[in-house]
């Protein structure tokens, strides 16, 4: 614990003259009594310098405790391992997504829909002890209207009727404008399915932001303990 010495010497001082003044003067014990006042407040003032550094004290070893978890917590193997497997989910889920959607922007709506969805969903399962479940809600609407688009494309082929048909299309066109982030006619993008708002969700669940901040605060920290040492 650092106490304040300086101020133990000032308030020693003061203690000692006081009662210097009253002791050794040839005076009456009233004024003795005056004289010692200043005496007896330095000795209350040493008595609350005490607790107050003791508080002090008790608030730095909390803080460094606050510290040492919050770095243990940092760097904890399972810490480490779970933002792992997050990253490599997202990189792996992005990367396919962006692929598919090159594909779709040169092909147009097909059955090739299904073979996406399906090989994003087969990527989302081999993550999945490592995710969780508000995230999987996010990206399940971007796969289930890609297996809406490429079914309906397999079911254009069995109809006949040129009305059916034209609804079936206008249905598929829909979804699928949907998917690769396009309004429909009159209509707004719908932020659930839209592959912009699922990279979103992607980039929060890897936390970009307060990685920044908790680097800049681990660095931060690491030149005070240099400069204290110094």
């Amino acid at each position: 614990m650092q106490y304040s010495w300086r101020t133990y010497g000032i308030l020693a001082g003061v203690l000692a003259l006081s009662f210097l003044l009253a002791w050794a003067l040839p005076t009456t014990d009233i004024l003795r009594g005056i004289y010692g006042l200043p005496g007896i407040g330095a000795l209350l003032y040493a008595l609350y310098q005490v607790f107050r550094d003791h508080a002090a004290h008790e608030r730095a070893l909390a803080l460094q405790r606050d510290q040492q978890h919050f770095v243990l917590g940092v760097t904890s193997h399972m810490a480490k391992v779970a933002f792992d497997k997050h990253a490599e989910f997202c990189e792996k889920y992005i990367g396919r997504m962006q692929s598919g959607l090159s594909e779709l922007f040169a092909r147009g709506p097909s059955s090739q829909c299904l073979i996406l969805a399906s090989e994003l969903a087969d990527i989302r399962l081999s993550f999945r002890a490592w995710l969780m479940s508000d995230l999987q809600e996010k990206i399940l609407p971007f796969e289930e209207a890609l297996r809406k688009v490429g079914g309906r494309s397999i079911s254009l082929e069995g109809f006949k009727d040129e009305k059916q048909r034209a609804r079936v299309l206008d249905e598929i066109y829909d979804v699928f404008d949907k998917i690769i982030g396009l309004p429909g006619q009159g209509k707004e993008i719908d932020k659930r399915v839209a592959p912009g708002r699922i990279m979103d969700h992607l980039q929060d669940l890897l936390g970009v932001k307060e990685l920044c901040v908790l680097r800049s605060t681990l660095i931060n920290e690491a030149i005070k303990t240099l400069e204290r040492k110094n």
